[in-house]
């Protein structure tokens, strides 16, 4: 019994904030805000993955022109990079949406994105 309660917690409810396009109201985006731990692993890669070409560039950019100045403090530059890819992933993402022309059309409590559109557009049809 002790496990199920286990996965219980770990399919909490999270606040998912929904995003539509301006253009076509049909492309709906449910996005999580905070912390993210694929971001803080793989850092300006995950921000490749989400679109955020030039923030991922300019990371590895900075990155590379630090290690030519300070090679010593490579690996403490990029644990650096990825704690703040890790905390700021998901902000700098819903900021690229907002730049797309998607515009926050609400917030729904779930446990996935999918599950968040879908609670989302049975409440709003």
């Amino acid at each position: 019994m002790k496990f199920l309660q286990l996965k219980e917690n770990f399919n909490s409810m999270e606040p998912f904030f929904i995003f539509r396009e301006e253009s076509h109201k049909k492309k709906i985006i449910a996005s999580k805000n905070g912390f993210c731990i694929l971001a803080l692993f793989f850092g300006p890669f995950w921000g490749f993955a989400k679109g955020l070409w030039i923030e991922g560039i300019l990371n590895i950019f900075i990155i590379f022109f630090i290690n030519y100045f300070f090679f010593e403090s490579l690996l403490f530059i990029i644990a650096i990079s990825f704690l703040i890819w890790g905390f700021l992933g998901r902000d700098i993402y819903i900021q690229k949406l907002i730049r797309s022309k998607y515009y926050p059309d609400g917030i729904v409590s779930s446990t996935t994105p999918s599950k968040a559109l879908i609670t989302f557009l049975s409440k709003n049809k």
